[in-house]
């Protein structure tokens, strides 16, 4: 693998890099070993019982027809361009292994008697639990594991150089194999970017007083102007979009893609 993509980068900095990216080198695969690595991310994060509820099918571009990806909302031509997709799904069956699964976590030392936690617990309080909610909560459980999965696998890339982007995609998860126990939750495209990794510059996002709370809500959680300092040294925040050249860049890409401008 490139040099240039396995140095070593602050985790503040992949976090502030990681774009939706739209513009892909269509021209060049994504090697296998950095797929790997991202669906590895993706297996270490948390999952509500250890569950491992989330999974991926990894395609490539010419390995599915345009008419499997129909079920698409417009305007997601980065599925065209993109070399890789992977469709993270979410397996409701896993649950069905919660009590093995949790069991194994205290075989580890993960879950403690200093907690409370016993195998008898676990028989006749939590598994029926889970049970007694029913699919709609638990799948709502799935779906938030497969979110955080998601995300690592997201920041991996970034890591490695390459760029992504999520598509909702309402087609049938039996083009894939999957068992009728999956639900595919999002496309996520994968590829080196045609665009700079800047991709002209940090999104706009909501005000962070808006959305972080102390104590109840309505009152913003304080922010420190030294914080804010480190942050955009280590380059958690960057330069805001749009950047200068941006609108330049997307007309260069338009032309070398024959896209309309």
């Amino acid at each position: 693998m490139d040099a240039d993509n396995i140095e070593a980068k602050d985790l503040f900095e992949v976090i502030g890099t990681r774009r939706s990216i739209r513009y892909y080198q269509t021209w060049r695969p994504v090697e296998d070993e950095k797929i790997q690595m991202i669906l590895e991310a993706a297996r270490r994060a948390t999952h509500a019982a250890n569950a491992g509820a989330t999974g991926a099918v990894v395609v490539t571009r010419d390995e599915i027809d345009d008419s499997d990806l129909s079920a698409t909302l417009p305007a997601n031509l980065q599925l065209q361009l993109a070399p890789v997709l992977i469709f993270w799904y979410g397996d409701i069956s896993a649950w069905e292994q919660q009590g093995e699964k949790l069991k194994e976590l205290m075989k580890v030392y993960a879950l403690n008697t200093t907690h409370g936690w016993s195998e008898k617990l676990i028989d006749d309080l939590i598994v029926p639990f889970t049970k007694a909610q029913g699919d709609e909560t638990n799948w709502l459980m799935t779906a938030l594991d497969a979110g955080a999965a998601i995300a690592q696998a997201q920041l991996m890339a970034t890591r490695l150089g390459l760029g992504t982007c999520m598509n909702q995609w309402a087609g049938n998860p039996g083009i894939l194999g999957l068992p009728e126990t999956c639900k595919v939750f999002w496309i996520m495209t994968l590829g080196y970017p045609a665009e700079s990794m800047e991709a002209g510059g940090q999104r706009p996002r909501r005000p962070f007083s808006d959305l972080f709370h102390r104590g109840k809500y309505g009152t913003p959680f304080p922010e420190s102007d030294e914080a804010v300092a480190e942050m955009r040294e280590r380059r958690l925040l960057q330069r805001e979009a749009p950047l200068p050249w941006r609108a330049a860049e997307v007309r260069a890409l338009a032309h070398m893609f024959g896209l309309p401008e």
